[in-house]
């Protein structure tokens, strides 16, 4: 823990014994560089709720007025892990600016009124902080690339590379490359857009192999073959001369090694997946344990929880096994004896197939008329 942090720790902890709640100090982490999350912990479990984040935390722009009850916060993004409130701002905080973070304190007149929707009974404290115009930002890597697993379908249609901060744009298949086990690149493997597929926060590339590549009769696979085959083994190479958007370079190649196994050839059936219920009124985990490696950017958007009363059930989503395994936490205790887990029918496999349809498919053969499959699970 740093100076600064221990400082914020203990004044924190004087303005609780002088107003607020003393059950339930907290430690505020302010950012060092443009990128980084505003972070509230808690020291105990203080039972959080989705509508009380921005009551507990909000970051505005310092306009030498400690006045802000009138003033806009910051836009950005709220989300509730382990006893904390992480904030992300829609865009990184600019360096050499002052801001102002407005953290609230628990008084008795608020766990009192915790169940109502008029919450009174906050306590405000203000923390300063300036992203330093000297600091200089991480070393740009790669933090992930799915799928992750080292053995994947050979008809694989996606990779997703995850990179630590925005990368220069519209370069990157000069600086991605897929090797053979011979040492030989196939530079026609991937699509090439007008616009390259990134993520709004230019840090996420979606990188889609041609789909001609991966369909079976079709004129581009007879000519070229498919890009991956069965039992080889491949590298792929993001090389360390790709600039970031602020010009700077990776210190090393990355290299994803895997070998292409077995095509995906059948249709994802969630009739075959494996879930292991929570216990009622506990905050345990609903876990799902796939027949096969699902697309993970969808698994996080066409999968949701819903109670008895069809409402969606608020929580957040981990993928373990190498895509094979969904987590949920909900973010309060189950309170519906009977829910439902939705799967949205567009849900694809790491080969593009998905609950309607194959991606690699004869033109006679027609797509299943379904938009959703609901599969109903009693909580323990």
């Amino acid at each position: 823990m740093t100076v600064k942090s221990v400082t914020l720790y203990f004044l924190l902890l004087v303005l609780l014994s002088l107003g607020g709640y003393a059950q339930n100090p907290s430690k505020l982490t302010i950012p060092i560089t443009a990128i980084d999350p505003v972070v509230l912990n808690f020291d105990s479990n203080i039972n959080l709720k989705v509508d009380d984040v921005e009551r507990l935390l909000k970051i505005y722009v310092d306009e030498n007025n400690h006045s802000y009850e009138n003033k806009l916060p910051i836009q950005g993004t709220y989300k509730i892990h382990d006893n904390s409130i992480i904030f992300n701002p829609d865009f990184p905080f600019m360096e050499g600016q002052s801001y102002i973070i407005q953290t609230s304190t628990f008084t008795g007149e608020y766990l009192e009124n915790n169940d109502q929707e008029d919450r009174t009974g906050l306590n405000f404290s203000y923390t300063s902080f300036i992203i330093s115009k000297k600091s200089k930002a991480p070393q740009p890597r790669i933090v992930k690339i799915f799928p992750s697993s080292d053995i994947i379908p050979e008809n694989t249609l996606r990779f997703y590379i995850y990179f630590s901060t925005p990368m220069k744009r519209e370069v990157a298949l000069h600086h991605i490359h897929l090797i053979d086990e011979n040492g030989e690149e196939d530079a026609h493997a991937f699509m090439k857009f007008k616009q390259e597929l990134w993520s709004p926060d230019g840090k996420r590339l979606t990188l889609i192999f041609d789909p001609g590549r991966i369909k079976r009769y079709v004129a581009t696979n007879l000519e070229s073959g498919p890009a991956l085959t069965e039992g080889k083994h491949y590298q792929l190479i993001i090389d360390a001369n790709w600039k970031t958007s602020s010009g700077k370079k990776m210190k090393q190649n990355h290299i994803k090694y895997f070998t292409a196994g077995k095509a995906f050839r059948t249709l994802p059936n969630p009739n075959e997946w494996v879930i292991l219920s929570p216990k009622l009124y506990s905050i345990g985990e609903l876990i799902i344990h796939f027949d096969r490696i699902y697309d993970q950017a969808l698994l996080t958007k066409f999968i949701e929880v819903r109670d008895q009363n069809d409402d969606r059930i608020k929580g957040e989503v981990f993928l373990k096994d190498n895509e094979k395994a969904w987590i949920f936490r909900p973010y309060q205790a189950w309170n519906s004896k009977k829910i439902n887990l939705v799967v949205n029918a567009k849900l694809e496999d790491i080969a593009g197939n998905n609950l309607q349809d194959l991606l690699d498919h004869a033109v006679s053969q027609g797509s299943k008329d379904i938009s959703m499959v609901r599969l109903p699970i009693t909580l323990k």
